[in-house]
């Protein structure tokens, strides 16, 4: 009786996930205004269509610097939307600075969702500047941590070996570098990072 509970309740864990990265990939879609994909894919659940994704990435270019930056998420459990409109050759700042700009911002919601929930970056031009959205529906970070949260040390995990605290101080002094901008918003709904570097 005990092995029959355990293979049902495995069934019923299977059962969870998929519908949970479903409704996750829907307020993906919801998030992005894309409707006409988001009725489609209403349908397709209520219709039982076993192609309904339940997991995404989108994105021209797989090798892109954003995609690549956000595959520790993917492979992490975390469903991913990337919608890229503007080329990163357009900024000043190195490759790699560029990368382990998103990098940190990617893994710190990495820690936060704890491998569940989704993620949405998206860049785009804007008045003469590249702008980077990183935006995910993990937990709130409470609004007396916001102001404090690029300083240098500043964590809120426990820290008794002083070695958290370093990465988004880094980030906001590499954006900075570049004459460029760093902010963050944060909901019961999502957490958003903006950052903003002028075109050469």
């Amino acid at each position: 009786m005990n092995k029959s509970l355990e293979i049902k309740n495995n069934e019923l864990r299977k059962i969870k996930h998929d519908y949970g990265a479903q409704i996750s990939y829907l307020y993906g879609l919801c998030l992005m205004e894309r409707f006409d994909d988001l009725k489609k894919s209403l349908k397709d659940i209520i219709n039982n269509n076993e192609s309904t994704p339940t997991a995404v990435e989108i994105s021209d270019n797989e090798n892109s610097l954003l995609s690549l930056a956000l595959k520790p998420a993917i492979d992490k459990g975390i469903h991913v939307i990337v919608e890229e409109k503007c080329d990163f050759k357009l900024v000043i700042m190195e490759e790699i600075e560029l990368y382990r700009i998103i990098s940190n911002i990617v893994n710190n919601a990495i820690r936060a969702m704890n491998g569940k929930g989704i993620i949405i970056a998206k860049t785009y031009e804007y008045s003469g500047n590249i702008i980077i959205k990183i935006e995910n529906n993990g937990p709130k970070i409470e609004e007396k941590h916001l102001e404090d949260i690029f300083k240098s040390g500043f964590t809120t995990k426990d820290n008794n070996d002083k070695s958290h605290g370093f990465g988004l101080h880094i980030v906001k002094n590499l954006v900075e570098s570049y004459k460029g901008k760093i902010s963050v918003k944060s909901t019961d709904v999502s957490t958003q990072f903006k950052i903003v570097l002028p075109i050469k």
